[in-house]
């Protein structure tokens, strides 16, 4: 059997890939409303999974060209 490797970004990454600040990445985490990539939290640490990060990347593309 074939095992599976989820990849995980930082905060830091995340905000590279974006090109925006790092800070923004973890404002859009205390918002009220649902905002930002999905996260989850690993061993206390704040980790995005790269498959839906790039997958609301995706979406959030679609919704600029609408």
């Amino acid at each position: 059997m074939e095992e599976t490797k989820i990849r995980y970004l930082t905060a830091a990454e995340v905000a590279e890939q974006l090109k925006i600040k790092p800070r923004t990445v973890d404002n859009w985490r205390y918002r009220t409303e649902p905002y930002g990539p999905p996260y989850t939290h690993i061993a206390g640490q704040v980790r995005y999974p790269a498959e839906k990060f790039n997958a609301w990347c995706e979406e959030q593309n679609s919704k600029a060209i609408q």
